[in-house]
């Protein structure tokens, strides 16, 4: 079988993960504020689009709501591990991130970083300290990412401050095909 990746990182289905992937962050970024939760716990499907399904369910744990986004990406969940934990290539495919940078590298599947989320004129940038986990399942190769704000982990700049807040969680189930 011919490997597929030996292209390096810049041939056309790593591009279309990564279009994906900017999909993905956009979801998570911006959703939250905006989708009621259920009282039920529930999910509920937001949208539908170009093979990807969004779910919302009200978090008990967070001002933002939960996010769900089901999709089919080419490659293996160490792929995707990762482009996840490329943290400073985040400003080219995150939707309005301005900066991104790894604070601390944990182990090989967490990172602590920082990242500086642009806004329209006259509000400030956004930024936050966040701890990246990644866990791959070695059995069923499904992968669970989760990113959870670091309030206190460096001072506060100037302006409104990191997103506390901040909770991201992403599962991702390998297929056979």
């Amino acid at each position: 079988m011919e490997n597929r990746w030996k292209k390096g990182p810049y041939n056309p289905e790593f591009i279309r993960i990564l279009k994906y992937m900017k999909a993905l962050y956009i979801c998570l970024l911006l959703l939250p504020n905006f989708i009621p939760g259920s009282d039920k716990n529930e999910w509920t499907l937001k949208k539908e689009k170009d093979g990807m399904n969004i779910y919302s369910r009200h978090s008990d744990f967070s001002k933002f709501n939960d996010i769900r986004v089901d999709m089919d990406l080419p490659g293996t969940p160490e792929q995707l591990a990762s482009i996840l934990l490329d943290v400073g290539k985040y400003s080219k495919w995150i939707y309005a991130t301005k900066s991104s940078t790894v604070m601390k590298k944990v182990n090989e599947t967490e990172v602590i970083y920082y990242s500086e989320i642009g806004t329209p004129w006259p509000a400030s940038n956004r930024d936050f300290y966040a701890d990246l986990k990644i866990i791959i399942n070695p059995v069923t190769h499904a992968m669970n990412v989760v990113s959870v704000g670091m309030k206190d982990y460096q001072p506060e700049k100037k302006g409104p401050g990191p997103d506390t807040d901040v909770k991201k969680f992403l599962e991702y189930h390998s297929r056979a095909g």
